[in-house]
């Protein structure tokens, strides 16, 4: 009896970890492609918290991609949505630019350990406003995207004479990668107690 009790046992554990495998799988955000339309499927949890904190706000749609949104890689990421470890605790944190009749943001939805999700605002603005530089509107004159952690981004710079300096710069977790069209891109990456900025002009 003690046999079988073991073995049921080892059964049990394996199937908790089966499905806490399944459970990780699944926390990830799926970009659908079907039928010549896209749709962005959120982890069940991160969308109750998107409804409950951000009430008139929502994950772009379809009809959103045009202009500069409209051309991503048709096999690849959305201008609207990127993940990663962000704040480097070992979870899957989703960034997403929602947008609604009046506003938009830029959220870093934060996983912890049990699955919910902490949300932290990066930036926000009106809706129907344009880039007087390029009368894009707003937000679709920038994409997110994601730096993964020890990969580095070449930053330039100038010493006194004039001179061009590349210089490497990494960070320690996985950053956010704010493009700006035709302006520039800033980078939120972690320092331990919050996201600190860093913006690159192409001016």
């Amino acid at each position: 009896m003690k046999r079988v009790a073991g073995i049921v046992l080892a059964g049990a554990l394996a199937l908790c970890v089966a499905a806490g495998m399944i459970a990780k799988k699944s926390a990830l955000p799926k970009i659908v492609r079907k039928d010549g339309q896209i749709s962005v499927q959120l982890p069940p949890p991160l969308a109750s918290v998107i409804r409950e904190k951000y009430p008139t706000l929502r994950v772009p749609a379809q009809k959103e991609l045009t202009g500069p949104w409209g051309e991503h890689d048709e096999s690849g990421s959305l201008p609207f949505i990127t993940w990663g470890d962000y704040n480097d605790d070992g979870l899957v944190d989703v960034v997403l630019l929602l947008i609604g009749k009046a506003s938009w943001k830029i959220v870093v939805c934060e996983q912890h350990k049990d699955n919910s999700y902490g949300a932290v605002e990066l930036m926000t603005g009106p809706i129907g406003e344009k880039n007087a530089d390029t009368g894009i509107e707003y937000p679709k004159d920038r994409k997110l995207l994601t730096l993964k952690k020890g990969e580095g981004r070449i930053y330039v710079e100038y010493d006194e004479n004039g001179k061009e300096i590349e210089r490497k710069v990494t960070y320690p977790a996985d950053a956010i990668v704010l493009k700006m069209y035709e302006s520039g891109e800033a980078y939120y990456h972690w320092d331990g107690h919050q996201y600190v900025l860093d913006e690159e002009s192409n001016e």
